[in-house]
């Protein structure tokens, strides 16, 4: 996979790589990582006809779940991760209401 080297932030895509953030970022990879790891969402180059996009939230229960779509080229998996992130995110908060319902009717 080619990296690019940017030379302004106004550069940047919309999507970065895990690679691209650790560069940009001038951290480790184990750091980029952690920071894709944060509930933000990723895309990853799996091979040259196949991208990767997960979305790694905390879910009601307080465990990290993934979310995956993929798809042919990086603007349809970038498109796809920006419709499943708030559908999880809704689904998630519909959870921790539904929790915390149920928590208050057994009080």
């Amino acid at each position: 996979m080619e990296h690019k080297t940017y030379k302004s932030y106004d550069e940047l895509p919309l999507m970065l790589s895990v690679q691209d953030v650790a560069d940009v970022l001038g951290i480790s990879m184990s750091g980029a990582y952690e920071l894709v790891k944060s509930g933000t969402g990723g895309i990853y180059e799996l091979n040259d006809h196949l991208f990767e996009g997960r979305y790694s939230p905390t879910n009601a229960y307080g465990k990290r779940e993934v979310h995956t779509v993929y798809a042919k080229t990086r603007e349809e998996c970038e498109r796809l991760l920006d419709e499943m992130i708030p559908k999880v995110r809704a689904e998630i908060k519909a959870e921790k209401e539904r929790l915390k319902a149920e928590e208050t009717a057994q009080e």
